[in-house]
C-alpha cells in the first residue's frame, strides 16, 4: 500500500481528502504548523486550517495555540479506536434506518398485495418457466400452438414425471406430443377470445398465477404480449382457484387421460 491507497483508506473510515492527507503528514512531521504540513501534504495552506479542525473534531489531533499554531496528532493507538468508534456509529446509524425501513415495508406489505407486471414475450417466457418450475402438485397450462416450444413441452413432461398433476390446454396444438402423464384438453373455437388478443395462462399450486394477452403490432407480424403474475399472494390464490374452476366447469380437466371438447 502506498500514500494514496492510505488516503482512500482513510477516506473510506469517514475522513475527507485533506483531513487524510493533513493526518498523514502529521505522522511524518510528529508536530507541525500550517506551513510545514501544506510543504509535504499536497493541501493548500488555506485548507490545512479546516482540514486541521475537523482532525481536532475526530480526535486525531491535538492542537498548540501558540504562533503560529502547532498541531501533532494523536497516538495511532487512540486514533484507531476514534475511528473504529466512528465507523461503528455511522454503521449503526444507517442500519437503524435500514432496518425501520425493512419493517415499514413489511407492514406495508401486509396490505399491498405483489402484482407484477411484465411486458415481452422472452420476459414472460422466462416468468412461465420460473413459476412452473417450482410446481409441486398442480400445473395448468394454457397457450397458442406458437408458444409452445420444445423447451415448454419438455418442462410440461418434467413436471408429469416428478408426479405433478399437469394439465395443457389449447386451440390449435399438437396434443399427442406429450408424455401420458400430462392431461391434455383441446379449447373449444365457442369460447376461444379472438385470436389476435388471446395470450397464455398459467396456475401453479393455487398460489402462482401469470395471464396474458396480445397487443397490436409494434413490428410487422410480431404482436406486443403482456403479462401479470403474482405468487405467495392472496390475489394469486384467488384467481388461480377461479380459473381452475373455470376451466373444470368447461372443459372437464379433472377427466382422466386425454380429453378434448
Amino acid at each position: 500500500m502506498d500514500e494514496r491507497d492510505a488516503v482512500a483508506a482513510l477516506e473510506h473510515l469517514g475522513l475527507t481528502s485533506y483531513e487524510a492527507r493533513v493526518f498523514i503528514a502529521l505522522q511524518k512531521l510528529e508536530t507541525g504548523t500550517a506551513r510545514d504540513i501544506s510543504r509535504i501534504a499536497d493541501v493548500p495552506r488555506s485548507q490545512v486550517y479546516g482540514a486541521a479542525e475537523g482532525l481536532e473534531d475526530h480526535g486525531l489531533v491535538e492542537v498548540q495555540q501558540s504562533s503560529p499554531i502547532r498541531y501533532r496528532p494523536v497516538d495511532l493507538d487512540v486514533a484507531k479506536t476514534h475511528l473504529r468508534s466512528r465507523f461503528e456509529a455511522h454503521q449503526s446509524d444507517a442500519f437503524r434506518y435500514l432496518e425501520r425501513v425493512e419493517r415499514d415495508r413489511a407492514s406495508a406489505g401486509d396490505q399491498q398485495e405483489d402484482i407484477w407486471t411484465v411486458q415481452g414475450s422472452g420476459q414472460i417466457e422466462s416468468r412461465v418457466r420460473d413459476l412452473a418450475s417450482n410446481a409441486e402438485a398442480t400445473l395448468l397450462y394454457a397457450c397458442s400452438a406458437e408458444e409452445l416450444t420444445c423447451e415448454f413441452r419438455e418442462m410440461l413432461n418434467d413436471r408429469a414425471r416428478a408426479g405433478v398433476d399437469v394439465t395443457y390446454v389449447s386451440a390449435d396444438a399438437d396434443l399427442d406430443a406429450f408424455d401420458a402423464g400430462v392431461r391434455t384438453v383441446r379449447f373449444p373455437d365457442r369460447l376461444q377470445p379472438p385470436r389476435e388478443q388471446s395470450g397464455r395462462a398459467l396456475t401453479v399450486d393455487s398460489h402462482g398465477l401469470l395471464l396474458s394477452v396480445l397487443g397490436s403490432e409494434r413490428v410487422p407480424g410480431a404482436s406486443a404480449e403482456t403479462a401479470i403474475w403474482s405468487d405467495e399472494t392472496a390475489f394469486a390464490a384467488v384467481l388461480s382457484e377461479l380459473l381452475q374452476s373455470w376451466f373444470t366447469t368447461h372443459l372437464d380437466v379433472e377427466a382422466a387421460g386425454r380429453v378434448t371438447e
